[in-house]
């Protein structure tokens, strides 16, 4: 069957298979919170007779056999018969849609016939053909033509006339950016964070939607703003802006705090979906330094953090901001992130509301979206702009505006400049994947990053809520390292308190990560990867967005670095005392005869290494006491990194 990116089947994103009619899902399986799914195949009859159907959901689920409906929560007839010969098979059409702002829901059919106990329907009742498959994958494959870009030019490009700067606004002019200037893959990790407006309610699954799923009902977010601070037509969105004061933000104890945590690159979520820039804007009057902190929080941390050497990073995602009527099945639907609800703020004729609230023409939305970016372009003069997955909601014009405005104004200033992208929003030649939540698994030729936030995957939020967990330093330093090995970089979100605290428990983690780095960092920063990523057996099984593989690294894994023709082997735990670890990534298969070990150490212990370079691999022996129980480093020095042979597809070693 397909999911669909929405809950009305709309916008296909991938085929997935049911397996039966008893399926739960959570946020790990990364559908969303609104989705819908049609799967389309057979159901063998278990007996000849009437066979009773039951349905449970919490959410809508419509099944249809050889065209009839059997169950239809959304008519709450959740119970049906089916008149069937054992053995036959009927087509059946299972439908599903997901609302509200909770990741959770699930599904259970069950069947029964004369003298059964009710079942639910299992695997092997239910069978698909070529022609499902195919049917499948070809709405799937449609939905991607629909939404990517070609990045050629038009024919109207020809007539952009020449300017003498060094880009000109279409993509052939573009792509001779350099993607990823050696500043980004020398840094590896930095930090941003979603604080806003959101933050004040501190609520939700993902409080960075809350201004969304307040207007919800049913959602957790509904009730608990109506129980906390009353009905969202009366207590708007908006009426938390006074709220949000930032009494207690100090940019210069920020920035302490990410240079300790080892960051290079730093900076603020300037605009989330909510419209609410944190930043000073002359487009929108809904800007921090307006309104709520009065204080132009983006100029302070930028200066704050380029005293202390690290480069700025601004995050946009208000792309989704806009509310517009589109067709759908021969009627018009509003769409966005707010829902438009008449005799509510979000569908309010108020210009000024309708600025935050994204109620303003399309047109005039666009121009806005490009403009505030160009506004923090020219105020801040950012190192690293990040692009939600949104992009390609953005007509090229706008995208390829903005793109050379920001590539000559970084020329003039003479600085190297990157952009990030989701999901094919730009080309390769242009900018930065970003894998939100994910990375890959395996070494990539392009370098590429990772953005995941310092709460766990059970918190569900990206902002500060006052029931979020928090990630081990342990679990975060493993992931930067696997990371790194591949060639990528992390950006690592923390979420701080509407009052402009950092939470002690996020602090921990910053400050562990720091510590390892102030003594380690040499086989991280300024490194390459090695012939291969690793050896051991923890290894993500797909790479990509997502990583639903929350994975516990061991002493038996290692990753691998290089600088120069120094290998950094970084042992993902203490193996113990005098412990051997076999690289086998230094076996006689791996390297040529002209190979030569010029010395082993660890980085962070004055004791001598012992080892010996044997026909399976480089034999290194732990010293008597650890230097670090998370993770230790061998410096291995040798002729030339030329002499290993490389792995097909970056894989590890055997």
């Amino acid at each position: 069957g397909v999911i669909y990116n929405s809950s009305d089947f709309s916008n296909a994103k991938q085929t997935v298979f049911l397996q039966s009619l008893d399926n739960t899902w959570s946020e790990s399986d990364h559908f969303g919170s609104g989705w819908s799914a049609k799967w389309r195949g057979f159901i063998v009859a278990p007996a000849d007779g009437q066979i009773h159907f039951a349905g449970f959901t919490d959410q809508q689920l419509k099944v249809q056999i050889d065209g009839k409906v059997i169950i239809d929560s959304k008519s709450s007839a959740l119970k049906g018969t089916m008149p069937m010969v054992q053995g036959k098979r009927y087509p059946i059409l299972v439908t599903f849609a997901k609302k509200g702002s909770e990741y959770d829901c699930y599904i259970k059919v069950l069947w029964s016939w004369s003298g059964q106990t009710p079942t639910a329907v299992a695997s092997e009742a239910l069978v698909y053909t070529a022609e499902d498959k195919a049917n499948g994958s070809k709405e799937l494959e449609q939905r991607k033509k629909d939404k990517i870009r070609t990045f050629e030019d038009s024919p109207e490009d020809a007539y952009i006339k020449d300017t003498g700067k060094p880009f000109l606004p279409k993509w052939s002019s573009l792509k001779k950016h350099n993607a990823a200037p050696d500043w980004f893959r020398d840094a590896k990790f930095g930090i941003y964070f979603h604080w806003g407006v959101y933050s004040v309610p501190a609520f939700g699954y993902g409080s960075d939607w809350y201004a969304s799923r307040m207007h919800i009902k049913g959602s957790p977010e509904y009730d608990h703003h109506f129980k906390t601070y009353g009905h969202p037509s009366r207590f708007g969105y908006h009426d938390f802006v006074p709220m949000f004061k930032a009494e207690k933000f100090d940019p210069e104890e920020w920035a302490d705090l990410f240079a300790k945590a080892g960051a290079r690159f730093v900076g603020p979520v300037a605009e989330h979906h909510d419209g609410f820039a944190m930043c000073d804007s002359d487009l929108t009057p809904w800007n921090v330094k307006d309104m709520g902190p009065k204080r132009d929080t983006t100029g302070e941390i930028a200066k704050a953090i380029r005293k202390r050497g690290m480069k700025l990073v601004t995050t946009f995602h208000h792309a989704r901001n806009n509310q517009q009527q589109v067709e759908k099945n021969g009627e018009l639907v509003w769409k966005g992130f707010y829902p438009h609800i008449e005799g509510w703020a979000t569908a309010s004729q108020d210009p000024k509301l309708q600025m935050l609230y994204g109620g303003i023409p399309r047109e005039q939305f666009l121009n806005m979206w490009k403009g505030k970016i160009m506004e923090v372009i020219d105020k801040y003069e950012p190192d690293l702009i990040w692009l939600e997955s949104d992009l390609p909601m953005i007509p090229d014009k706008h995208v390829t505006d903005l793109l050379a405005y920001y590539f000559n104004k970084a020329s003039e200033l003479g600085k190297e400049v990157l952009v990030t992208y989701k999901e094919q929003g730009l080309p390769p030649e242009i900018g930065v994947e970003d894998f939100e939540k994910g990375r890959e698994n395996k070494i990539t030729k392009f370098t590429w990053l990772t953005d995941d936030t310092i709460a766990t995957l059970e918190s569900k939020t990206w902002g500060y809520t006052t029931e979020m967990k928090i990630k081990s330093t342990r679990y975060v330093l493993h992931v930067l390292i696997d990371i790194v090995s591949k060639n990528g970089q992390l950006l690592l979100n923390i979420s701080p308190k509407g009052d402009g605290s950092i939470p002690d428990d996020q602090r921990h983690v910053l400050l562990g990560i720091g510590n390892w780095l102030g003594k380690y960092g040499e086989a991280i920063y300024g490194t390459r990867p090695f012939v291969v990523f690793g050896e051991g057996p923890t290894r993500l099984k797909t790479g990509g967005e997502y990583a639903r593989e929350q994975l516990q690294y061991k002493p038996a894994d290692i990753r691998f670095t290089t600088k120069g023709d120094t290998v950094y082997a970084i042992q993902l735990g203490w193996p113990g005392n005098n412990q051997e670890t076999l690289l086998k990534s230094f076996s006689e298969k791996s390297r040529d005869h002209s190979l030569k070990i010029k010395s082993v150490s660890m980085l962070g212990s004055n004791e001598k290494i012992t080892w010996s370079l044997q026909k399976d691999g480089l034999v290194v022996k732990a010293p008597l006491s650890p230097p670090d129980e998370m993770a230790i480093v061998y410096k291995i020095e040798t002729n030339g990194i030329e002499h290993f042979q490389s792995k097909a597809n970056g894989a590890t070693a055997p």
